[in-house]
């Protein structure tokens, strides 16, 4: 039936050799009528739709990128390991995601406890809470705790530094761009290539600004 059906499937794209396929397979009518050519096409069923399975995969999905969007905001590199701590309303529910989450999102280690009802302070906080970056899927929280893996004051100064350094050069950009003889002498590519940059390192300051913000949140 498998084999049938993707054959089938497969028919308009390579119908050569799926045809020839076609014919060596057993209890095939024989004559023009035992074609594959005028063979029924594959339809969906509603035997095919797993419902379970989809909102698994997609709690999967989200759990990964959640963890990856965070490694990002503080910019832990691509296959980099990092600590991940899942609290759950049913950490038994999260065993057999964990291997794929660990290895998709190089979570490693990667936690999962049972979710707090909840916490009077953040002194009450759980330990893994602290100083970490949080998200929030389906039935869980997601914490990536930043303790030994990022230097909170040292990343947030650097970063400043670097927005620092942009606003000087936009600075000398906007006076050059508000120079009337510099736009009526300069060639018009020379004045669109200053807009442009001056626009790019405005986006760079704002993406530069949003990060000190969220390494704000997580020293506390």
């Amino acid at each position: 039936m498998v084999l049938r059906d993707s054959l089938a499937l497969l028919h308009p794209f390579a119908p050569f050799i799926t045809e020839e396929l076609w014919e060596h397979l057993p209890g095939r009518a024989e004559g023009p009528e035992g074609s594959l050519m005028v063979s029924r096409y594959p339809s969906a069923g509603s035997y095919l739709k797993d419902e379970q399975a989809e909102e698994e995969m997609g709690l999967l999905i989200e759990a990964t990128k959640t963890i990856r969007n965070m490694r990002a905001e503080v910019g832990i590199p691509t296959g980099k390991k990092a600590r991940a701590v899942i609290a759950a309303e049913r950490p038994e529910s999260w065993e057999s995601r964990v291997p794929y989450v660990r290895k998709l999102a190089w979570a490693e280690p990667l936690e999962v406890v049972a979710r707090p009802s909840s916490y009077r302070n953040q002194e009450s906080q759980p330990e893994y809470a602290r100083r970490a970056l949080a998200g929030v899927v389906k039935g869980a929280e997601i914490y990536l705790p930043l303790e030994g893996l990022v230097d909170l004051d040292k990343e947030i100064a650097r970063l400043e530094k670097a927005i620092s350094e942009l606003s000087v050069d936009m600075e000398r950009i906007g006076t050059r761009l508000s120079d009337q003889s510099f736009l009526e002498r300069a060639p018009e590519e020379v004045v669109a290539a200053q807009r442009k940059r001056f626009d790019e390192e405005k986006e760079k300051v704002a993406a530069l600004s949003a990060r000190i913000e969220v390494l704000k949140r997580a020293r506390g």
